[in-house]
């Protein structure tokens, strides 16, 4: 990607900004300080149709200069469905029910156009999952979408998570710079998290539900896209997202347990434990980060080491974490 590519995707970004910076007051997309808030004044919720807009834009301006698969494409364009969803939902809220089959209905348009899980495979193991693997499928990105939009607590969490995801597949791949679509995506994430973090505060902005479920929704087909062309061990997935998986199953179970709707939002993730004890969201953040790169570091070895002991440690892990967390907070 040469510089007349990133110059003008920085441009994008920034006229883009400006324009959907004064939508956000005419349209009420932004959010007010409260007592379930960790911030003070009001920030626009901007974040993920920021990222969305200023990478098709530039993909649109550039596009033969780009080598794109089909399928991505098509999954970055049904994306867009749920930073609209997020949007409506940012603006004025909608029923959690209706949120969940609108997002199974825009699975269904994944599903529909041949991307589901068929299979989980690794050196030593592969499971045929037939019919199952449709529902399987739509259980895992509902889980994806949900467990990032769960973690969009505190500023950088849910999009410094993505980071850390899709740039280690990536990686692990071997060719970072080679698929244009999700570079650009990485570089305009990068830049709504220098705005998020507030380094001027007077241009702060916030992701919103229009960002963590386009990430989360993007990021699972992502997977399911490489996992369908054997590109990535199966059982390596899961310690790709552990922190969000882990938070979530978490944070339900105990709204479960007491008799607490699953849907009603609180204080209880990981990011607002911590926070409440360390008052300080760089080093939360900071902490996390690594938290969850080494959860992937570790899961790649463990997976190409033994499949079954990479799903058994996996849980192993989370029933820690569950039980030290819990009792992290009581000592609270």
């Amino acid at each position: 990607m040469n510089i007349l590519i990133l110059s003008s995707n920085l441009l994008v970004f920034l006229i883009l900004y400006f324009i959907l910076y004064k939508f956000s007051f005419k349209f009420n997309l932004f959010d007010t300080f409260s007592k379930r808030k960790s911030h003070e004044g009001t920030i626009p919720l901007i974040g993920g149709i920021l990222i969305y807009l200023t990478s098709l834009i530039t993909l649109f301006i550039f596009y033969n200069n780009f080598k794109i698969d089909n399928l991505l494409i098509l999954i970055f364009i049904v994306s867009f469905i749920f930073v609209i969803l997020g949007i409506i939902d940012d603006i004025g809220s909608i029923s959690p029910y209706k949120r969940l089959l609108i997002q199974i209905i825009a699975i269904g348009l994944i599903i529909n156009s041949g991307l589901s899980i068929k299979e989980l495979s690794s050196d030593s193991l592969n499971f045929d999952l037939k019919i199952i693997g449709y529902i399987f499928t739509i259980l895992c990105l509902l889980t994806i979408i949900n467990a990032f939009n769960f973690i969009d607590g505190i500023d950088g969490f849910c999009s410094i998570n993505f980071l850390i995801t899709i740039i280690s597949i990536n990686i692990y791949l071997g060719n970072l710079f080679d698929n244009t679509l999700i570079l650009i995506i990485i570089i305009n994430v990068i830049i709504f998290i220098i705005f998020n973090l507030g380094f001027i505060s007077s241009i702060k902005i916030f992701l919103g539900d229009n960002g963590s479920t386009f990430l989360g929704f993007f990021l699972g087909c992502y997977l399911i896209y490489l996992n369908q062309f054997n590109l990535i061990d199966s059982f390596f997935i899961p310690w790709l997202i552990t922190i969000p998986f882990y938070d979530m199953c978490r944070v339900i179970l105990f709204r479960i347990k007491n008799k607490i709707n699953p849907t009603t939002p609180d204080r209880i993730h990981i990011h607002h434990i911590l926070l409440n004890k360390f008052k300080n969201n760089i080093l939360v953040l900071v902490f996390l980060s690594i938290i969850s790169l080494s959860f992937t570091i570790f899961g790649y070895f463990i997976s190409n080491f033994s499949s079954i002991f990479s799903l058994i440690l996996f849980v192993i892990f989370f029933l820690i974490y569950n039980y030290f967390l819990n009792n992290f907070n009581k000592s609270n």
